[in-house]
């Protein structure tokens, strides 16, 4: 491009036209400077593109000058970035961060302006995010409330129904249990193994024995070998007896 007034824009802010005097721009990058002692130069930390800036002198003329002032101090208030309209670098989205208007005498119907613009990006931060680790544990503990509630709701009949039949599985239980013990501790019973011993079959040994002739065991030979054989079998029996209680008592 070459330098005519062809190529200069029209300036405008939000639509507002202005006439440009003079304007200054500042693309300089943003940088912190380190210092050191005992050094003679210093480390400059590149932290970006900094912000550019512009400084716009204009002004506004003509019989209505000042109900143009108004207008343009109206646009500069309001809030956010606008479409500025620079002469030499055309159309460029800015935030106007400074603005004033003056007045001469000997100048008639012009109203200067003074403009300060940055230009204006995308916002980072903050910016509002869900806290998903939050709705997630919250979602879970949801979850985890209505589990139970529908193992409670599921369960709860039937476990209250139940109750009687696990009562009376249990009295089963420890009247079996009863029985036994009561068989293996009976006199008669250890008499019967010794009678195995010396009684001819189809013998009975009258109201000790009650019964025909029963042996426990067909391997033993002494009447110590008989009644060790039973209480053992007696032993066994209790020890059974108490574990059936026990799961009785359980259930």
């Amino acid at each position: 491009m070459t330098w005519a007034e062809d190529n200069i824009r029209p300036a405008s802010w939000r639509g507002m036209p202005f006439k440009v005097r003079s304007e200054d721009s500042d693309f300089s990058r943003a940088t912190a400077v380190h210092s050191y002692p005992k050094r003679e130069t210093v480390w400059v930390e590149d932290l970006g593109g900094g912000s550019n800036s512009f400084t716009v002198a204009g002004f506004l003329a003509g019989d209505d000058v000042l109900k143009q002032q108004q207008e343009m101090i109206a646009v500069c208030r309001k809030s956010g970035p606008g479409e500025l309209v620079h002469p030499t670098l055309g159309v460029m989205k800015v935030v106007c961060v400074a603005f004033g208007t003056s007045t001469r005498w000997d100048a008639g119907r012009v109203v200067e302006l003074k403009f300060g613009f940055v230009a204006a990006g995308e916002r980072l931060y903050p910016t509002a995010r869900r806290d998903t680790p939050a709705k997630v544990t919250a979602e879970a503990d949801n979850l985890d409330q209505a589990s139970k509630e529908a193992f409670v709701g599921d369960t709860k009949d039937p476990l209250t129904k139940g109750l009687p039949a696990k009562v009376s599985v249990a009295g089963v239980v420890n009247g079996w249990a009863r029985t036994a013990v009561a068989v293996v501790s009976d006199a008669a019973r250890v008499v019967r193994a010794v009678g195995a011993l010396v009684a001819p079959a189809g013998f009975t040994l009258g109201r000790y024995a009650r019964g025909w002739r029963i042996g426990l065991n067909a391997g033993y030979t002494t009447v110590g070998q008989a009644i060790g054989a039973a209480n053992a079998a007696r032993g066994a029996v209790v020890t059974v007896a108490s574990l059936v209680n026990r799961l009785g008592a359980g259930l």
